[in-house]
């Protein structure tokens, strides 16, 4: 979507913003809601959920698809990858891959990276209050529960950490590119595993001193990769909320959360 300024007629599109129904964003001066979707006034495309583990899929993925053409010596992010991080309602059946990290780190790593790019003309928004707009799904990309998916390959984010070889695996499977026995012999897998791991991405180059569309810096992709983190930052009433957000909105779903290291 297209911003209005400059005196002139809008056009469609600008009238269909004007149209809508918006509120303070995170970001950026505003989200418009559109189709029961938080959306930005630009259209952006990535993948799952902001800081779920996104960038980390995105270089398995990209790597495992053509691992014999990588080299660990030219290996750059952002990767050239087709991704969204629109809700899973929102995509085509093409999409077939998602994956989630638990609601309490998930908070605390997005409010850290919004709060780093914010436009500086904006109001600095609080823990508290984005806290608020995080439970009541007012934020870019839409509610976290429109991004669980139910016929695709679901990736969580803590087992990554936990047994990565295993879920490099399932998504090698998933892909169908699967290795030789000579391949995963050599270590091809392993060494996937640790060009694309968060140490050894956070500390090339490109990401230490590089910058997205020379606005947002690609250092503010990487923090702590770690779980549990959000124990620092939430009060008692806000895990008791989130706790039973989580509790509403995943009954009967068999899905959980690991939410400590």
């Amino acid at each position: 979507m297209a911003s209005i300024g400059g005196g002139q007629q809008p056009n469609k599109e600008e009238k269909l913003l004007l149209s809508l129904h918006k509120e303070r964003s995170w970001s950026s001066p505003y989200v418009y809601l559109f189709q029961e979707f938080w959306c930005l006034s630009t259209v952006i495309l990535v993948t799952s959920l902001p800081k779920s583990g996104t960038t980390w899929l995105k270089s398995l993925i990209f790597t495992i698809v053509n691992q014999q053409y990588f080299s660990p010596t030219h290996y750059l992010l952002p990767i050239p990858m087709t991704y969204t991080h629109l809700p899973f309602t929102s995509l085509p059946d093409s999409i077939i891959e998602s994956i989630c990290r638990n609601p309490f780190d998930t908070f605390v790593s997005s409010w850290t990276f919004f709060s780093s790019i914010k436009q500086s003309s904006l109001p600095a928004l609080t823990l508290e209050e984005a806290f608020e707009m995080y439970c009541n799904g007012i934020i870019g990309f839409g509610s976290r529960w429109s991004h669980i998916p139910n016929k695709v390959l679901f990736l969580e984010y803590e087992d990554h950490k936990e047994d990565v070889n295993l879920q490099v695996k399932r998504i090698i499977e998933f892909l169908g590119c699967p290795f030789t026995h000579e391949e995963e012999n050599n270590g091809v897998i392993e060494s996937i595993i640790k060009l694309c791991s968060f140490e050894n991405t956070k500390d090339l180059e490109v990401n230490k001193s590089g910058k997205l569309g020379n606005i947002i810096e690609n250092k503010s992709f990487f923090r702590k990769a770690v779980i549990g983190n959000w124990m620092n930052y939430f009060s008692p009433s806000m895990i008791e909320k989130l706790s039973k957000i989580v509790e509403e909105k995943l009954s009967g779903s068999g899905l959980s959360f690991k939410m400590y290291s």
